[in-house]
C-alpha cells in the first residue's frame, strides 16, 4: 500500500471538515427555517418555504463544488485534465442534490424537489458558473505565469555587444607628422604616354620625370578610345 503523504492527508482532512462544517450549517438553517414557520401547518410548511429551501440548498451545492474544485487544484493536474474533472465534479455534485440527498432531518419534504422545475434549474445554473469561473480562474492564471515566463525567456535571450572602443594618441600632432613622414606604397609620374608608377622608396622632383631609372618604372597600357566606323 503506497503511503499517503503528510501534507496530502492533511489536505483530505481539511477537505473533509469543510464538507461537514458545510452541511451543519445546512441542517442548522433548514431547522432554523423549519422553526420560522411555526405558524404554518407542517404539511404545507415545504410549499410556503420552497424558494428559502431552493436558494440554500444552490448556496451548498455552491460550497460543495468549491471544495472539491478545491482539491483537483491542489493535485496540480494538466490544463486539460482539470477541465474534464471540474466538468465530472459538476456532475457528482448534482446528483447529490437532485433528489437531495442528506441523512439529517430538518422537517421538510425535501423529495418533493426532485421533479421541482424552480429547484433543478437553479441548482444547474449554480454550478455552471461555479464551472465557468474556476475554468477562467485557471485560464488566467495559466496565461500570466506562460507570459512571465515569455518575458523571462526574451529577457534572457537578450545578448548586448560590447561597445566599441576608440583609441586617441596623447599627441595627436606628433603622431599627424609621423603619418606625413612614411613612405608612400606607390608614387604617380606623369610621362609621355600616360601614368606611370613607381616602387616604393622612388622619389621624383617635379619636372624631373625623364631622369628616373626605367628599371624603377612599371608601366601599364594607356587605353585609347577608338571609334568604330561601323557605329556611325
Amino acid at each position: 500500500m503506497t503511503e499517503i503523504p503528510k501534507m496530502a492527508l492533511s489536505a483530505l482532512r481539511l477537505s473533509q471538515d469543510r464538507r461537514a462544517q458545510a452541511r451543519d450549517e445546512l441542517e442548522m438553517a433548514m431547522r432554523g427555517h423549519w422553526n420560522e414557520l411555526s405558524g404554518i401547518q407542517p404539511k404545507d410548511r415545504t410549499s410556503v418555504g420552497r424558494q428559502f429551501l431552493i436558494e440554500l440548498l444552490g448556496a451548498y451545492a455552491s460550497k460543495i463544488f468549491e471544495i472539491g474544485a478545491g482539491e483537483l487544484v491542489d493535485r496540480k493536474l494538466a490544463p486539460i485534465d482539470l477541465g474534464k474533472r471540474l466538468d465530472e465534479l459538476e456532475s457528482v455534485v448534482q446528483a447529490h442534490l437532485i433528489p437531495p440527498q442528506f441523512d439529517f432531518r430538518s422537517g421538510f419534504c425535501l423529495s418533493e424537489l426532485e421533479y421541482d422545475e424552480a429547484y433543478r434549474s437553479h441548482v444547474k445554473a449554480v454550478l455552471e458558473d461555479c464551472v465557468r469561473s474556476w475554468k477562467k480562474k485557471r485560464h488566467v492564471a495559466e496565461t500570466e505565469e506562460a507570459g512571465a515566463c515569455t518575458v523571462a525567456d526574451e529577457f534572457h535571450e537578450v545578448r548586448f555587444r560590447k561597445p566599441r572602443q576608440m583609441h586617441f594618441a596623447a599627441d595627436a600632432e606628433k603622431s599627424a607628422k609621423a603619418h606625413d613622414q612614411r613612405a608612400p606604397l606607390l608614387a604617380a609620374a606623369t610621362c609621355e604616354g600616360g601614368f606611370s608608377y613607381l616602387a616604393r622608396g622612388t622619389s621624383i622632383r617635379r619636372g624631373a620625370a625623364h631622369q628616373i631609372d626605367a628599371s624603377k618604372v612599371r608601366r601599364r597600357p594607356v587605353l585609347r578610345h577608338v571609334s568604330d566606323p561601323g557605329c556611325h
